[in-house]
Formats: C-alpha cells, structure tokens, sequence
C-alpha cells in the first residue's frame, strides 16, 4: 500500500512541470567556461530537459533557455 502511494507521488511529480508559465526562474547563462546566474520569467509550462521561452527584464528580451530543474533553466554557449 505504501509502495502504491509512494509509486503514485513520483508519477505526479514527474508529470508535473519544473517550470510554470509567469513566474521567475534562475536563469544561468554558461559560456566559456564561465557562468552568470539572473533572474529571468518563464513564458511557458515546461518539464526538465525541455526548452522553454524566458524574458528578461533588464535589458528587455527573450531568450530560449533548457530547463534543469525545479524554476531552474540554462542558457549555454550564449556567445557562440
């Protein structure tokens, strides 16, 4: 029974996005091996290793950035 309930959390978890529409997310922006982390707006839902539109909001501009977790998302090679 414990397992089955247990079994059925994960299942939502997994099922449920890592990131969320209108809300703020870390953004870390990697290039040569270097990496900046800013605070950037989700555009749409999305689940860990999908791309996902965010906004920035200074200097104002969107970007498209991979999600690495929970409100988590990465921007790489960003000067290549």
């Amino acid at each position: 029974r414990r397992a089955g309930r247990q079994a059925r959390l994960q299942a939502l978890a997994q099922a449920a996005p890592a990131v969320m529409g209108g809300t703020a997310v870390r953004l870390a922006v990697v290039a040569g091996g270097v990496r900046v982390m800013t605070v950037a707006t989700a555009l749409a839902d999305a689940g860990v290793g999908e791309p996902v539109a965010v906004r920035l909001d200074h200097p104002t501009r969107t970007l498209r950035a991979r999600v690495t977790g929970p409100a988590a998302v990465e921007l790489e090679d960003a000067w290549r």
